[in-house]
């Protein structure tokens, strides 16, 4: 349930406008589940199929290694995106700042 639950967040979130603070707000996220795999790996004590559900260390990093990766995935789509909208806009101001100029001639 917790990786639905930030599936459906990072959802919502690509779906909101590419702003600088939601971006920083993800790679913030990154490197905090980043730091909770790395704090919390040690203290894994199996890896037993059959009781994995009732490791506690082993649950929070798996979670948290999720929830990083997906959360990178989508700074790269929202970052990608923001930077093909700003690129459209540059190749349409320069194409309408050299049209007045091509008619003169």
């Amino acid at each position: 349930y917790l990786i639905f639950h930030a599936a459906l967040g990072l959802w919502v979130v690509e779906g909101l406008t590419p702003d600088r603070r939601v971006l920083v707000r993800l790679r913030w996220t990154v490197l905090a589940c980043a730091l909770l795999v790395v704090l919390t790996l040690p203290f894994v004590s199996t890896a037993s199929p059959a009781t994995v559900i009732d490791d506690p260390a082993l649950v929070a990093s798996s979670w948290a290694a999720c929830v990083a990766i997906a959360t990178a995935g989508a700074h790269r789509r929202i970052r990608r995106r923001h930077l093909e909208a700003a690129t459209l806009d540059l190749r349409r101001s320069t194409n309408a700042r050299l049209e007045p100029q091509r008619a003169t001639r």
